[in-house]
């Protein structure tokens, strides 16, 4: 009985509010629980309850409910969520891709075979530059020593054998440091192309992504 009591007086004082409201010519007004579970209305909606769900209402008009803030753990959790759908549109648009380019694995395999023969010719040429490099270093090398002992030989000749010398070990180096960027591409290749495969067998496991809207 005394709850009914309670809830006819907390009735009671939202419509004598109402018409109050309506008579100062206030727009909106609200109503809130307190700590002790009554209604109470008010033309604005004091702190402690303004993250906890109200309902705010248009003089002459119905009310609508606005929902509690959320919680810290709920703002995480939706957070987490929009990662997780930000994350699976992006899996499906790299799935896509994959598929546009390789309807199996062997179109993977001979993908790869085919970039793969391209790079080990670069290499193979590279290689063989080297070598002539190096041996022309070691006649010029012997082409000084040999200049050397020869009292023919000007000084300014011998600057010109030592210049020559110095071009073709930074020639060396340069092709030696060509060569070894293409053995590493040759590595980044095969990864890149493990990738594929395990994506392309991680589709079948999954299914086909969905076609974009």
């Amino acid at each position: 009985m005394k709850n009914f009591s309670v809830g006819k007086l907390a009735l009671f004082s939202a419509l004598l509010f109402f018409v109050s409201a309506l008579q100062a010519g206030k727009i909106w007004h609200y109503c809130w629980d307190n700590e002790e579970g009554v209604r109470e209305c008010g033309d604005y909606i004091p702190p402690q309850y303004s993250q906890k769900g109200f309902l705010r209402c248009r003089i002459g008009s119905e009310c609508e409910y606005v929902k509690p803030a959320p919680t810290p753990d709920e703002i995480a959790e939706i957070a987490r969520k929009k990662e997780e759908e930000r994350q699976r549109k992006q899996q499906e648009k790299k799935d896509r891709a994959l598929l546009a380019l390789f309807g199996t694995e062997d179109d993977i395999e001979s993908a790869r075979k085919a970039v793969l023969e391209t790079i080990d010719g670069q290499i193979q040429s590279l290689q063989t530059i080297l070598n002539g490099l190096k041996r022309n270093l070691e006649n010029l090398k012997k082409s000084y020593e040999f200049s050397k002992k020869n009292p023919e030989v000007s000084k300014e000749q011998l600057s010109s054998i030592q210049r020559n010398i110095a071009s073709a070990k930074k020639r060396i180096q340069n092709n030696q440091e060509t060569l070894q960027a293409k053995r590493h591409e040759k590595d980044k290749t095969n990864n890149k192309y493990d990738g594929y495969l395990q994506q392309f067998r991680d589709i079948q496991r999954r299914g086909l992504p969905p076609k974009e809207e």
